[in-house]
């Protein structure tokens, strides 16, 4: 669109494991990234590995088309230090593949709110050390508030009556 700049675009290898920082093809461009949308054609990906994909983020505002993706398998430091993020919605993203979380969204200061379906259930086997480090305005769908000494994947749950967690169903 007019006024607009395009810092990246094009084709992202999708099953490439990222094992270090700043991988992603914005990655030159991380602190001027604001919105990301996921192309449709995206699902027909069968795997797909989201590790340190927005990293560094710090001016994203949002992340469209998650539901996209099928079998992700990792979310090590996905969204980690995206500072203006403040809602992500994650339904339609099956969560049957996860198998780590570790830092997946770490210092999002200002990251109010993480939407997922109602019926949002981690796998056995999935793990994950300090998924919400620093997620400090985050709160459940029933109300439960970050606590630092509940940073972990356990977290990882839509937030429910008798079983604490930070995401909201939708």
């Amino acid at each position: 669109a007019a006024g607009r700049e395009v810092v990246a675009s094009g084709d992202v290898c999708a099953n490439a494991r990222y094992t270090a920082i700043m991988c992603a093809p914005w990655s030159g461009a991380s602190k001027q990234v604001r919105r990301v949308t996921i192309a449709e054609d995206a699902s027909r990906l069968a795997a797909v590995n989201l590790n340190y994909w927005f990293y560094g983020c710090t001016a994203l505002e949002s992340v469209e088309g998650l539901s996209r993706l099928r079998g992700v398998s990792c979310m090590n430091y996905a969204f980690s230090t995206c500072s203006a993020l403040a809602s992500l919605d994650l339904r339609g993203l099956d969560p049957g593949s996860l198998s780590s979380l570790s830092y997946t969204f770490a210092s999002c200061s200002s990251l109010e709110r993480i939407v997922a379906d109602a019926s949002w259930a981690l796998p056995k086997g999935c793990a994950g050390s300090q998924t919400f480090y620093g997620c400090k305005a985050l709160v459940g769908g029933n109300g439960t508030a970050f606590d630092s000494g509940k940073a972990g994947y356990a977290m990882a749950v839509v937030d429910r009556e008798g079983s604490p967690g930070y995401l909201t169903a939708g």
